[in-house]
């Protein structure tokens, strides 16, 4: 899979559905699945964040996380709406 750019929302076009900060970071090259499954793990037992968790796991910089938050809001503009609704 070719990673995807988190400065560039033209990477993201064929995206059509709400993707969580973890898959966004993981389809960009920027955290390893392992990363990933690490945090979700850890998840269970914390009341944190995917995200902060990552940070903490120094799995991803600060920047990175920033970018890749913020590109999530401009690919999923309705997802925050519909995860309130369920």
């Amino acid at each position: 899979m070719a990673k995807r750019n988190l400065h560039n929302i033209d990477d993201w076009a064929d995206i059509d559905r709400c993707l969580k900060i973890g898959e966004i970071l993981l389809m960009a090259g920027k955290i390893t699945e392992k990363a990933l499954t690490v945090a979700l793990d850890l998840q269970k037992t914390r009341s944190e964040y995917v995200g902060q968790i990552l940070l903490s796991l120094n799995a991803v910089t600060e920047e990175d996380l920033e970018a890749g938050l913020a590109l999530q809001e401009k690919i999923n503009p309705r997802c925050r709406f519909n995860m309130v609704l369920k």
